[in-house]
């Protein structure tokens, strides 16, 4: 199943790079985010994430996406490691966004032995959350920089996006089939694949010749190698845990040292996640960490999905953590910055990244699952939403203006009342986020017409 899933995905990939999706994301991504302060990085937050979603590894993307929106960044004003943490984040972010979310998905929910499409759906607030966070930092972080919005004379060409839009039939596809119960090979293959080299006929630009064909074996042929010596040696590994009894070892091991505490359960976890996915693609890491590290959750009591996404997140996020951060290196070749310091700005990127699986374990209900309590997801998608923003804006010195020490303290405290998982403390603490962000448009607004 994972050889099946990887393969096909890591096809479809290559081919969607040689049918042009990868500039129709760019320009869409242009067309939604150009014109606004810090554009170019926006636009590499949605231009990454789209293409993260579908190839599924987090130094591939980089490599494909971050080759033109890290220059873009710098020549706008953002630094060199900044801007390669930029695309690493949203790059990474990509493996959780539905409704693809890349292969690793696709393992997940045969492993946990549930329908796809009820992990996407399961999947989608976090995800936005994740993106809440980047888009967050990026626009504070220009702000403290002063960039300014682009000029007047960029108009998005959406007539022609809307001519393009057909190239986007390939994943829907894939969606379709995947409502529909057919397997995700199946689904891949047919709605990815096949679909994808028919609509490459429309266009001359598009359409695949020979030397394309040799180009989308090249890639795939490339990629594939290097994930399946991984995954080789993971299968490997994963014998010996069975066989050995190792893998319950840990899991047993991460329940005493927790004292059977809950938070520490989740803490240890997350370490033991990150560590075990160091220098390996998601879909490596994730199986490593479900046969070790998951148990350890199942026996806490926290269910299967939450379990198994909690530690499927944190694989994300062992490839933006340093010291060996994978897409963090794949970054800093194409930027020429510092492979470890873009991997800790990615880390503040991706905070919600860090916070969002701590956030559905002990509030379940954000996952939209069965038997859900549909308003208190969607109250504690809302308020998490707020207290991210206003953790970015906390950490980044910044909201409608730079901020002072005591500013960014009284943000921080507001963020971490919102995020706190308990409903009460939440609803409290909204009328003061409130209160804060009035004072602050206020005071802002006095400040503006002065200096106008």
């Amino acid at each position: 199943m994972t050889a099946e899933v990887i393969v096909i995905f890591v096809i479809f990939g290559a081919i969607l790079q040689e049918v042009g999706i990868a500039d129709y994301f760019n320009d869409l991504s242009n067309a939604i985010a150009g014109k606004q302060r810090g554009g170019p990085a926006k636009v590499a937050v949605v231009s990454s994430s789209l293409m993260g979603m579908v190839s599924g590894e987090t130094s591939a993307n980089v490599a494909t996406t971050g080759s033109f929106t890290i220059p873009l960044m710098k020549k706008s004003g953002y630094s060199t490691n900044f801007a390669g943490a930029v695309a690493c984040t949203a790059s990474a972010g990509g493996q959780v966004l539905p409704p693809v979310m890349g292969a690793t998905a696709f393992m997940l929910a045969d492993t946990i032995g549930i329908p796809y499409i009820k992990l996407a759906i399961a999947a989608v607030l976090p995800a936005v959350l994740y993106y809440t966070s980047v888009f967050s930092v990026v626009h504070f972080h220009s702000i403290k920089l002063d960039l300014k919005r682009s000029g007047d004379d960029f108009k998005p060409d959406w007539m022609g996006l809307l001519k393009r839009s057909y190239l986007l039939l390939p994943l829907v596809g894939i969606v379709v089939l995947l409502v529909e119960n057919y397997t995700p090979t199946y689904a891949a293959f047919w709605g990815g694949v096949v679909t994808a080299m028919v609509i490459s006929l429309f266009d001359k630009k598009t359409r695949i010749t020979p030397a394309r064909l040799i180009n989308i074996a090249t890639n795939a042929a490339r990629t594939v190698m290097s994930l399946s010596a991984a995954t080789a040696i993971v299968g490997i590994i994963v014998g010996v845990f069975s066989l050995t009894g190792i893998s319950m070892t840990i899991a047993r091991l991460i329940f005493a040292f927790s004292g059977n505490i809950k938070i520490l359960i989740l803490l240890f976890t997350m370490i033991v996640t990150i560590i075990l996915g160091m220098g390996l693609p998601t879909s490596a890491a994730y199986v490593l960490a479900s046969i070790s590290a998951a148990p350890a959750l199942l026996m806490a009591g926290i269910e299967l999905v939450p379990a198994h996404l909690f530690v499927f997140y944190f694989g994300c996020m062992s490839a933006i953590t340093p010291p060996v951060a994978t897409g963090a290196y794949a970054s800093a070749a194409i930027s020429g910055g510092n492979p470890n310091t873009i991997g800790f700005i990615s880390m503040r990127l991706a905070m919600a990244g860090f916070v969002v699986p701590f956030i559905f374990i002990y509030q379940p209900d954000l996952l939209l699952s069965e038997n859900v309590n549909l308003a208190v997801g969607l109250f504690t998608f809302l308020v998490t939403a707020l207290g991210l923003v206003y953790l970015c804006a906390a950490y980044e010195g910044a909201f409608f203006d730079k901020m002072g020490v005591v500013k960014r303290v009284v943000y921080l405290v507001v963020a971490i009342g919102l995020v706190w998982p308990d409903t009460l403390i939440s609803a409290v603490t909204i009328v003061l986020a409130i209160g804060v962000l009035a004072m602050d448009l206020i005071q802002y607004r006095k400040t503006h017409l002065r200096r106008i």
